[in-house]
Order: C-alpha cells, then structure tokens, then sequence
C-alpha cells in the first residue's frame, strides 16, 4: 500500500511515519493494535511493515528529497510475520520503490494538468508526445463558439471580483454541459468559449477526405455530433437561465450567452512559434462558427447554425431560417438558421 497523508494526531501506521518514525513493524498480536488496525485480525494478516518516504534510507540519493509526506506498508499472513530476510528486502529496495512511485505521480500529474488547460483529448495527445509543429489531423466535427453577451459594457460597471465570480460561473456550466454531451472546449478566450464534437474513433484522418469518405462519415456520425451539440445548447441555456434567476435573486449581476454552430472540417493539432505552441482547431468550419455566433446579438437569438448543421438533424423543424449573412473570410453568403424548439 502506498498513501499520502497530512497532519494529525494518532497511532494509526501512516500518522507514526508522518511523526517521524523511518519504520514501523505492528503485529496483530501486540496488546497495544492500533483501531486501524483491527482489520488485521478480522482478515487474519499476522504483521504490517511500513517505511518512510522521508526516512535516511529513503532520502540518500541526491533528488529525492522534497516536501511530500508519504510511506509505503506490506502486510503478510505468514504465521510468525515478515521474516529478517523480508524486511531486509523492503529496507533494500526502498529507493527504487520510492523512485518509480515519484516518477508516475509527476507523471499523472502532468497528464492531469493538460488535460485540464487542452482538453481531455488534446491533453492526451500532446502528453502522448504529438507535439510537432505543424503536425494535425484533419477532422470532421461540430465547431462550437458562444460568448456572454454585453461583456464589455457589463465589465464596465462591475469589479474586478464580481467580473471573475461572472465568467467563472458560465465557464463552469459550459464545461460541465459539453463534456456530458460528448464535447471537449479547447479555449476558454476572454469571455468566450471555443469547443468541438467530434468522434474519436471515426473522423480523424492524416490528410483530407474525399467527398465520398464525407458523405459516409456524416450519415453515420455526423447527425449524432449535431444531435449533441443541439443538446447541450439547451441544456446550457436552462442552466445559465436558472442561474441568471439565482443571482439576480440576490442582488447580482445576471448573465446570458449567444451559441454558433456549424459542422465541416478542421485541422486539429499544433501551431505556433519553435518554443510556443498551441493545440487548436483552423479552417474555415472555425471561421464559419464564429462569424455565425458573432450574430446572435444583431439577431437577438440564443443559438444560430449553419444549413450545414441544421441539415445533419431529423428535427430540423426546430429551425428556423433567418437568411444569408455575408462574414468575413467567406466568399458566399452564410444561410443561418435559429433554434426555436425546445430539445
């Protein structure tokens, strides 16, 4: 068993390593068994042996040493317990437990924060070492973008806290809603979030698609990634609108959000300088997405798609057609669609 622990009183095995014993060896037989103890009687174990992370024998090697309170304990049936030999085994090898264990905690560590500022799915890969520059997939997926509206001016008016307390409370809803639709945000940019849905298993390709590869691939999967995407647009509209209802109840600032959806492809990977990268999604699917959410204030509307997206959807009746917008970029003007259903 290995543990981390903090501070406290006790006689259990982990607070004597933490209060500065190198070792401990408790038999079950001793007449002073600490309560933690019990279940060695219970599951008829004989002895328990523990060591420090921190004790002398642990600590020799020029590296090891940190802050970190831990230990490791064996426990054994063996009639009569560990035998010298045993313990002389675990006092032996101590500093090569020690160093595997610190190894796949900064490891894990390391994943975990990755996933945390990329994305449960850009972490991975760059942790998996997908850190080339240049280097992507092309894929085929649902570009989300949506921002709170009257940001600026509602800045403005309110502190530095209440502007945090503001953005941190719609981030946290968007992301809870989108990862339990099946979506990753990549970017959380000012006031602003960018996310995508996409299937990990279907879609992700080298170089690009054939129009034939599109076409079987948005049939098979492409109406689900919608079908999502839809979802946790609604979804995330009750939440933040039951919220808005909450702070407003005590005297804060309310919010609201405009989404922009659309489906096509994006080149999904690194790009940046020699020594700082990022790893995004490009293309015109991105472009599209946010120019269409860049209308949701000129439309007064919650949620707008492309044709593209509305078309993947059996409850395309949930749609209604606002017309064709020119944006930035695009050589066409864009067919914009409202969500006016209710799922």
């Amino acid at each position: 068993m290995i543990a981390w622990f903090e501070e406290r009183d006790g006689d259990e095995p982990m607070v004597q390593l933490y209060q500065g014993a190198s070792s401990i060896r408790i038999k079950a037989t001793d007449p002073n068994l600490p309560k933690d103890c019990i279940w060695m009687i219970e599951e008829v174990y004989t002895e328990l042996y523990g060591l420090s992370f921190n004790s002398n024998r642990s600590n020799k090697r020029k590296g090891l040493e940190d802050n970190r309170q831990g230990g490791f304990t064996w426990t054994t049936k063996r009639p009569g317990g560990f035998s010298d030999d045993h313990i002389a085994i675990f006092d032996g090898h101590i500093l090569d437990v020690v160093s595997v264990v610190r190894y796949r905690i900064s490891k894990g560590n390391c994943e975990s924060l990755l996933r945390a500022y990329l994305g449960p799915n850009a972490g991975s890969r760059v942790n998996a070492g997908d850190i080339r520059r240049g280097e992507g997939l092309v894929i085929r997926s649902v570009v989300w973008f949506s921002d709170i509206r009257g940001f600026t001016r509602m800045s403005c008016h309110l502190t530095r806290t209440e502007v945090i307390d503001v953005i941190n409370g719609v981030f946290e809803a968007s992301n809870t809603v989108i990862q339990n639709h099946g979506g990753q945000i990549l970017k959380f940019m000012g006031d602003g979030v960018m996310a995508i849905f996409s299937d990990v298993n279907h879609g992700f390709k080298r170089g690009s698609m054939t129009a034939s590869q599109k076409t079987d691939l948005d049939e098979s999967h492409g109406a689900i990634l919608c079908h999502r995407a839809q979802k946790a647009a609604c979804e995330l509209h009750e939440r933040l609108g039951q919220l808005r209802k909450e702070r407003e109840a005590k005297g804060l600032h309310g919010v609201s959000i405009g989404i922009g959806l659309h489906y096509g492809d994006v080149s999904y990977g690194n790009v940046g300088a020699a020594d700082r990268l990022d790893f995004t999604v490009i293309g015109k699917a991105v472009n599209l997405a946010s120019g269409i959410e860049n209308l949701c204030s000129k439309l007064g509307a919650n949620v707008l798609a492309s044709a593209q997206f509305v078309e993947l959807l059996a409850m395309s009746e949930c749609w209604k057609k606002r017309g064709d917008y020119e944006m930035k970029g695009i050589d066409e003007p864009v067919c914009v669609y409202e969500f006016c259903g209710t799922q």
